[in-house]
C-alpha cells in the first residue's frame, strides 16, 4: 500500500517542472528515479522473492539459495491489501492487483510457492513482519527506520506522489502549503517519517486505510491527502468523491514513491534469491503487466503541455538522448547498449510522460555525448550536470538529482566536514565531472587533479598520492564497494552538491517553446 495560468515555461520539458501546472514535476520524477534508479542512488535495495522448490530456469542461484529453495516445504506468507488498487488489492476474495501479479511472475521464475494473507491494515502488516508471522511485504518503501528489521530488494516500480484537495481549496499545491495544516495518508506509510522528519510543521492525520484518508478530506478531517495517482484515481471514483480534486505533484524528491519487496532482516537469503528472479523479468514482462493495469501515470490529472506542443511531440514521433556511458550508479550503458543506473529508470517515466519514446544514441564519452547534443546527432541528455565546463548552448531544466559531494581519504585522516579542511592539499577529481565543474567556479583556488576513472583516484588517495578524492555519495560510495580499495573511507560531505537536469540546445526553437 505504499511504496512509496501564466506564461508557458520557455523550455518544453518545462512543463515537466512546473508543479502548479504539470502532474509531475522534474524534480518529482527524479531524484529516485532509479529503481533502479533507487536501485542504485541510496544505496539501495538489494534482493527478495519466494522459495519453495527448485527453479525452473537458471538465475544464477548459489548452491546454499538452491538448497534452501529446495528445504522450504511451506508457502512464503505474503502481504495482500483490501483497498489499494490497481497496485495490491482483493476483490471476493481474490487478491489482484500489479504487485500480486508481480509476485506471482516471480513464484513462476523461482519455482517457489506463495500464500497471500489479506485482512489486516498496512501498520498490522508491519507488525506482522515484525513478529515474523509473514515472509513478504511487497510494494514497500525502503526506508531508514525500516530497515532496522527489513531487508529489501531494488525497486521494481517507481512513481510520484500527488496531493488531493476540496475543490474549494485553492492555495495548497505542495508540501510547502501545508504549514500548520492536516495531511491524511495511511497509518505506517513511510511519508509519516518523511513528514515528520522534513516537514514538522506539518500535521499528520494517519488513518486505517488509503480509502479512509480521502473521506477525511471529504468529511474535513483533514485538509489534504497524500497519495500516488493510480490509487487516488481508483479511489476518487470508486467512493464517490466528486468534491475533491488533485492540487498537484509533491515536488520534495524524497517522496517519490518507489516499490521494493522486503523480507525479515534476519532472512537476507530470501531477499537475495528474490533478486535474482526479479533480475530474470524482462522488460516485456513488466509492460505486459502495465498495460493490464493500465499503470499510465497522469491521466486525467493535468496535461503536461499545451495542444501544439503536444502535436509536436506526436509529430516527431521520438526523441533522441545520449547519456555518460560509464557512470554507475547513476548511468551508464551495459555491453549490450541497453541504458541502466538512476537515470534510465528516469528516462522510462520521461518517456511516459511525453508519451513518445525516447531512443538511446550510444557514444563512448561524455564529452562526445555533449557534442553529439550540438551537433543535433541527438536531442537530449537527460543526467547533465548544470555547472558543466561546456555546458555553453545549452538549456537546462530544474534539476532532478542533487546528491552530495563527499570527500574520500585515507582512515588516518579526521573526520572532514567544511571545505576549507582541503584547501591547500591535492583533491582528485573525474575528469569531465559535475564535481569537477561546480569545485572549479566554486572554489577555483583549490588544487584539483583529473583521474581517468574513480577507481584510480581511489587508489591514488590509497597510496597517498592524493590527500582526497571528491565525487557525488553515490559514485564513491559504490566504487568502495565494488573496486579493491583499502585503506580509504568517506571523510564526510563538503556542503555542496552536484545538480543533474534535463538537458537541451538552448536555440532549439521547437523544444524551446
Amino acid at each position: 500500500m505504499e511504496t512509496r495560468g501564466g506564461q508557458r515555461p520557455p523550455f518544453l520539458l518545462a512543463g515537466l517542472t512546473e508543479p502548479r501546472q504539470a502532474s509531475i514535476s522534474m524534480r518529482g520524477i527524479s531524484r529516485q528515479e532509479s529503481f533502479r534508479m533507487l536501485r542504485s542512488l541510496t544505496a539501495f535495495l538489494l534482493c527478495l522473492l519466494p522459495a519453495i522448490s527448485l527453479a525452473q530456469e537458471p538465475l544464477g542461484l548459489t548452491a546454499r539459495e538452491q538448497a534452501w529453495l529446495s528445504e522450504r516445504l511451506t508457502p512464503l506468507r505474503v502481504h495482500n491489501e483490501l483497498d489499494w488498487p490497481p497496485y495490491n488489492f482483493n476483490e471476493n476474495g481474490q487478491p489482484k492487483g500489479y504487485s500480486i501479479d508481480y509476485m506471482n511472475l516471480l513464484a513462476r521464475k523461482l519455482g517457489i510457492k506463495v500464500e497471500f494473507v489479506s485482512g489486516p491494515t498496512w501498520n498490522e502488516f508491519l507488525g506482522m513482519m515484525k513478529d515474523h508471522s509473514l515472509d513478504v511485504m511487497l510494494n514497500i518503501a525502503n526506508t531508514k527506520e525500516r530497515r532496522d528489521y527489513l531487508a529489501f530488494t531494488e525497486p521494481y516500480y517507481i512513481t510520484s506522489v500527488g496531493l488531493y484537495v476540496r475543490n474549494s481549496e485553492n492555495r495548497i499545491a505542495d508540501l510547502s502549503d501545508l504549514a500548520g495544516k492536516r495531511l491524511a495518508f495511511p497509518k505506517g506509510f513511510f511519508f509519516e517519517e518523511f513528514i515528520r522528519n522534513y516537514y514538522p510543521g506539518i500535521k499528520i492525520a494517519a488513518f486505517d486505510s488509503a480509502p479512509d484518508s480521502f473521506k477525511a478530506v471529504d468529511k474535513g478531517q483533514a485538509d489534504a491527502v497524500m497519495d500516488i495517482p493510480g490509487v487516488a484515481r481508483r479511489i476518487l471514483q470508486e467512493e464517490k468523491l466528486d468534491q475533491l480534486k488533485y492540487a498537484g505533484s509533491v515536488t520534495d524528491p524524497r517522496f517519490i514513491t518507489t516499490f521494493s519487496i522486503a523480507t525479515l532482516g534476519s532472512n537476507k537469503i530470501l531477499r537475495d534469491i528474490l533478486q535474482k528472479g526479479m533480475d530474470a523479468i524482462t522488460p516485456a514482462e513488466e509492460q505486459e503487466l502495465s498495460r493490464k493495469w493500465n499503470l499510465k501515470e497522469g491521466e486525467g490529472e493535468l496535461s503536461l503541455f499545451a495542444a501544439d506542443d503536444a502535436a509536436y511531440l506526436l509529430q516527431k514521433g521520438k526523441l533522441r538522448f545520449c547519456i555518460h556511458p560509464d557512470l554507475l550508479p547513476l548511468e551508464a550503458a551495459t555491453l549490450d547498449g541497453t541504458h541502466t543506473g538512476v537515470a534510465s529508470e528516469f528516462v522510462k517515466i520521461l518517456s511516459q510522460r511525453l508519451t513518445i519514446p525516447l531512443q538511446l544514441v550510444q557514444t563512448q564519452s561524455w564529452q562526445e555525448s555533449l557534442n553529439y547534443l550540438k551537433n543535433r546527432q541527438c536531442d537530449l541528455l537527460p543526467m547533465a550536470g548544470t555547472a558543466d565546463e561546456d555546458s555553453g548552448g545549452l538549456a537546462f531544466t530544474k534539476p532532478w538529482l542533487s546528491p552530495e559531494l563527499v570527500v574520500a581519504t585515507r582512515h588516518d585522516q579526521i573526520y572532514i566536514s567544511d571545505i576549507r579542511q582541503i584547501d591547500g592539499k591535492k583533491i582528485g577529481v573525474l575528469k569531465n565531472s559535475a564535481a569537477k565543474a561546480l569545485l572549479g567556479k566554486t572554489h577555483p583556488d583549490l588544487t584539483l587533479v583529473e583521474m581517468d576513472s574513480v577507481l584510480q583516484g581511489l587508489k591514488a588517495v590509497e597510496d597517498a598520492s592524493l590527500f582526497g578524492f571528491v565525487d557525488t555519495l553515490p559514485i564513491v560510495s559504490r566504487s568502495m564497494q565494488t573496486e579493491a580499495v583499502k585503506g580509504v573511507k568517506i571523510s564526510g560531505g563538503i556542503g555542496l552538491r552536484a545538480d543533474y537536469a534535463v538537458a537541451a540546445r538552448s536555440d532549439d526553437a521547437r523544444l524551446q517553446r
